[in-house]
């Protein structure tokens, strides 16, 4: 397989790190002269080029792998806060909101931790958290 070009190279890293991607304005962005109807195919015979494919997939599996360490964080950071006898809302707040990004809420609100709830707005938290009077962490 050929190696990428340095203008596929960035228009595949561009395209890949947008929210909407689009081919055409990821090729323009990487440093593309081309304009009108020959940005738009040019773009596309870029992106969907083998090679460009592949580092792409490659993009993506790389991702996935930092999305896990970093959920496993998450997840780590609120079993230290549901075990510590310090009560921080707005922390316990924030990583909630980074459980919720990396899909770790279970419905009804709760958080699963090696199969354990650790904690749940609506119901009183598990004995084995060892919650204060056995209520909720979070307020």
């Amino acid at each position: 397989m050929r190696k990428l070009t340095p203008l596929q190279r960035r228009t595949c890293e561009i395209y890949f790190k947008m929210k909407k991607p689009s081919q055409a304005r990821a090729y323009k962005l990487a440093g593309s002269k081309c304009t009108g109807d020959t940005l738009i195919v040019e773009a596309c015979k870029t992106i969907n080029k083998p090679q460009c494919q592949a580092y792409l997939q490659k993009l993506a599996d790389k991702a996935t792998k930092n999305t896990l360490k970093t959920a496993e964080d998450v997840i780590r950071e609120i079993e230290k806060l549901a075990f510590s006898k310090k009560r921080d809302i707005i922390k316990l707040r924030s990583l909630e909101i980074l459980a919720k990004k990396f899909n770790l809420i279970k419905e009804g609100g709760g958080v699963v931790v090696h199969g354990n709830i650790i904690f749940n707005e609506n119901r009183p938290a598990p004995k084995s958290t060892k919650a204060k009077g056995g209520k909720c962490l979070t307020g």
